[in-house]
């Protein structure tokens, strides 16, 4: 569900902070930043919310 390479390609492609992206799932940037390099996973409903994020902004880049 979760890719930390995807998602942050889709991130950045989308012109998002790590922060921004952190404020919209409802979690810290160091977090964000956790994830992406790997080192940790998000919770289950964690990765749910970042799953509907990461859906808005793949529709948004998509356009």
């Amino acid at each position: 569900m979760f890719r930390s390479g995807e998602s942050k390609a889709l991130r950045e492609e989308a012109g998002i902070s790590q922060a921004e992206f952190a404020r919209a799932v409802g979690v810290s940037r160091s977090a964000v930043c956790q994830w992406e390099s790997d080192s940790r996973s998000p919770r289950t409903e964690v990765a749910l919310r970042c799953w509907s994020v990461l859906s808005r902004l793949r529709t948004v880049v998509s356009e």
